[in-house]
């Protein structure tokens, strides 16, 4: 099968949308770390 590719690649997204996903990531661990060890967090 020579020739053939498994994977396709997709453009960039811009970067504004994956940073703004980071961040988002990022509010989700401070919360939950907060959870876990009963503090609070500064979102």
């Amino acid at each position: 099968m020579r020739g053939v590719s498994l994977c396709r690649c997709n453009s960039p997204r811009p970067l504004e949308e994956s940073e703004s996903d980071i961040r988002a990531i990022e509010c989700d661990i401070e919360r939950m770390l907060a959870e876990l060890t009963g503090g609070s967090t500064t979102v």
